[in-house]
């Protein structure tokens, strides 16, 4: 009994000296409850089968913060529907800022690939329940959207990570087109159809007030507005917009608008549809020498998580590297980027017939099946194939980056 007794004592000895050595270590203020973050906008709707918060492109909406430790700083990111995330703040994993810049160039002219641009303030060190505004904007592409919170690591806390989705509906337009006409037509072909590359044209008629112009890409993003002034008797004529392969494959719908003043005015929309299909493949002059291939090496799955540095060896190509050889990166929207300089150096065929090629793919660029091509066409002379076409790809899919 005493032997029992002796022990137990000791026990509560030990619990109450571990508990006051605790006690004076320095510690972090931590706000009560489980971190939350909840998204408020104008509506609701579902992802993934879930009840969220819906915005119509161009509305405000919050991000509520709460229960988070009020030391140690954090940041607010938003991860698109395609799987590319924007900041501000601190990228999930600790990877620090993640740039507003687009991951592709800019397109030439008046259409761009656009990336959303997140405005609004990163709850600060002392943060512990806040709202955050947000204005959407009509580059944003529609779809399911996820909002993640999180705070590093730092001395007695862990790395606390909560995260919200709200759904991005598209901006409604008037659905009354009056005498309003629109189509878009095909340079050459007159088509409402072609590959990445084709130079497009779009005609109207039947204007009666002041006119604008609205492209909507194929993930819902827009482009414009335009303001064309017709001509005298109602017509007008944008053109020639070069659709070069920067731009994603799919279906864009072209919206004219003419707004004519009242209490309430008068609103006429017609809406005309382009498809862009993928850029054609090469064509080799006389033949193609099937034996070249293109392999990812490091890696012996085809699932990638954003930001793992990617090497790749190309083989059985002949040296030199002929000045109209191309190895593209195809992005999984279609997007079409060369391999060079920002992205990665231009590749070179050495004298073994072999180029290595290295670039890494941050979460800036969308998660998807991505393939590269590496074409190198015939070399022809007087008639005579003294090199023959080689052409070798590969395939891989990237994933989420890993927190």
């Amino acid at each position: 009994m005493r032997s029992w007794l002796r022990c137990h004592v000791r026990a509560i000895i030990v619990v109450l000296t571990i508990t006051l050595l605790l006690s004076t270590l320095p510690s972090a203020t931590f706000a009560q409850g489980r971190p939350t973050v909840t998204v408020t906008g104008s509506g609701t709707d579902t992802c993934d089968g879930r009840p969220v918060a819906s915005v119509v492109q161009g509305e405000g909406f919050n991000v509520g913060v709460a229960d988070f430790p009020t030391a140690g700083g954090g940041g607010i990111t938003f991860t698109l529907p395609d799987g590319r995330i924007r900041g501000p703040g601190a990228a999930p994993g600790g990877l620090g800022a993640v740039p507003f810049s687009a991951p592709y160039p800019a397109v030439p002219g008046p259409l761009t690939y656009l990336a959303p641009v997140v405005s609004g303030a990163v709850p600060g060190p002392s943060a512990t329940n806040k709202q955050v505004a947000y204005t959407s904007r009509v580059t944003w592409p529609t779809g399911c959207y996820t909002v993640t919170v999180s705070v590093p690591p730092f001395p007695a806390a862990p790395n606390l990570r909560a995260t919200a989705q709200f759904r991005l509906l598209p901006r409604p337009f008037s659905a009354q087109a009056g005498n309003l006409k629109l189509w878009v037509q095909a340079a050459g072909t007159g088509q409402a159809t072609g590959a990445q590359g084709t130079v497009v044209n779009i005609f109207g008629q039947g204007v009666a007030g002041p006119l604008v112009i609205n492209i909507v890409q194929p993930n819902g993003a827009i482009i414009g507005p335009f303001a064309p002034i017709p001509n005298p008797d109602g017509s007008f004529a944008i053109g020639p917009l070069p659709f070069v392969p920067l731009l994603p494959t799919g279906t864009y719908t072209i919206y004219a608008t003419v707004t004519i003043p009242g209490a309430p005015p008068t609103v006429f929309t017609a809406k005309a549809q382009f498809n862009l299909t993928a850029f054609p493949a090469p064509v080799p002059a006389i033949a193609t020498t099937n034996n070249a291939t293109l392999t990812m090496l490091d890696r012996f799955n085809i699932l990638v998580p954003q930001g793992t540095p990617l090497s790749f060896i190309a083989r059985g190509f002949t040296a030199p590297f002929a000045p109209t050889t191309t190895a593209i990166l195809v992005l999984p929207n279609g997007v079409r980027i060369p391999i060079a300089p920002p992205l990665a150096p231009v590749p070179v065929i050495g004298a073994d017939g072999n180029a290595p090629i290295a670039f890494t793919l941050g979460n800036g660029f969308p998660t998807g099946t991505y393939q590269m091509i590496v074409n190198q066409p015939a070399v022809v002379l007087a008639g005579i194939e003294v090199k023959p076409a080689r052409t070798a790809t590969t395939t891989w899919r990237m994933i989420p980056q890993q927190p």
